[in-house]
């Protein structure tokens, strides 16, 4: 009777998980918002989830299969791995993106709990010896690999949620979550999940540095939440650099707010800047040092 209301656990979470997996969510709003946060969130789902399904199938296989047998270790992290790529490749097919890195976290969740239970399967006496300190620091480094992303990006979100004007700063691990470098014809810097609330300051200003022994240029682009990426909808201009200088580009945000086309920019909701190589570089040859709102 036991056995057959553990199966039936197991059944029922391998059921949720899939389910939760390959069905599109409706979080846009809080995607547009919070990108970096759901991102990282969603990653240390997967092995959260997968440590707790490979905890449950470890525990019904050790009942069939008693210490010494290693047929439940190589079953679990052998149904992890199946489990794992079958729901990324399936979401193809369902409206979402099937992705490693998942895959990769998924392992890393399962892997997790059956260091877990090497570690409660020894005697006492060796738990408190180096096989089991080896053991417990070997899923305490786990834990922090896993958990290590989410809790810099809630820091960061945190961080950005005080009263500081700063957007971005090279050197700050703190804003690390909400840039990446942008390739292709336009090399540059991409920032999103930023301070989104401008109105109460009057000006953006750049510290940007020119290394190279020529002019150079980049072009400064500022977007809200509304009309996203369309090119009469955003704030978009060039600014030369001078060749081996230091600048600082000071930008009226009212400039920023009305533009061209007449469409009015929401400084209460902007969503990101981009900071990019004006065409003419085969690289980025500039070094953005920081971003900073002032009054």
């Amino acid at each position: 009777m036991k056995s057959a209301s553990r199966t039936a656990v197991m059944l029922l979470a391998v059921a949720i998980v899939t389910v939760l997996l390959l069905v599109p969510l409706p979080f846009d709003a809080a995607q547009q918002r919070w990108p970096k946060l759901l991102y990282d969130l969603e990653n240390f789902a997967h092995p959260v989830v997968f440590a707790i399904l490979a905890s449950l199938l470890f525990h019904r296989l050790r009942a069939q299969w008693p210490p010494p047998s290693h047929k439940p270790w190589m079953i679990t992290i052998g149904s992890a791995a199946v489990f794992g790529a079958a729901t990324e490749a399936t979401q193809w097919f369902v409206g979402r993106d099937a992705s490693l890195i998942d895959l990769v976290n998924d392992l890393l969740g399962a892997a997790f709990a059956l260091l877990c239970w090497a570690w409660l399967e020894l005697p006492a006496k060796r738990q408190r010896q180096l096989p089991g300190y080896g053991l417990a620091a070997s899923a305490l480094a786990l834990l922090a690999l896993i958990a290590g992303p989410l809790c810099l990006t809630v820091a960061a979100y945190a961080y950005r949620a005080t009263d500081t004007p700063v957007i971005f700063q090279s050197r700050a691990l703190l804003f690390r979550p909400f840039f990446q470098k942008v390739g292709g014809a336009y090399p540059g810097i991409s920032l999103s999940g930023i301070r989104s609330d401008w109105r109460e300051y009057s000006a953006l200003l750049l510290r940007i540095r020119n290394p190279q022994d020529e002019p150079s240029a980049v072009i400064v682009s500022v977007r809200d939440w509304h009309q996203g990426f369309r090119r009469e909808a955003r704030f978009e201009t060039i600014y030369p650099l001078k060749p081996q200088a230091d600048e600082e580009i000071r930008i009226p945000l009212e400039q920023i707010q009305n533009l061209p086309s007449g469409y009015q920019l929401d400084l209460a909701a902007i969503s990101g800047v981009l900071v990019l190589q004006y065409p003419g570089h085969t690289k980025r040859s500039f070094r953005l040092r920081e971003i900073r709102l002032v009054r």
